[in-house]
């Protein structure tokens, strides 16, 4: 019965919180284009009015944009990439 009170309680607090989830699908293309796309989409994310919301995105982005940085080739089948910010 404890657990799932904690549970309860555990649920209400992440459907309250802000979140920014970031999904990059890149199929088999010159690394050097997607490099391009992240940079321009993280000076976009700069026009976002809300700070909270400006600042996940561009979190999220930069965290695929270090990824790329340490890829040489994107694989032959291509990649999915994932990153958020819980705030």
């Amino acid at each position: 019965m404890e657990q799932l009170e904690q549970l309860r309680q555990s649920t209400i607090i992440n459907s309250c919180a802000n979140t920014s989830l970031i999904t990059l699908i890149t199929p088999k293309k010159d690394i050097s284009v997607i490099r391009d796309m992240l940079k321009t989409e993280i000076a976009t994310a700069r026009n976002i009015k809300n700070n909270t919301n400006r600042k996940s995105v561009i979190c999220a982005l930069s965290s695929i944009q270090k990824i790329f940085a340490d890829l040489k080739t994107i694989p032959d089948n291509g990649i999915a990439t994932f990153a958020s910010q819980y705030i």
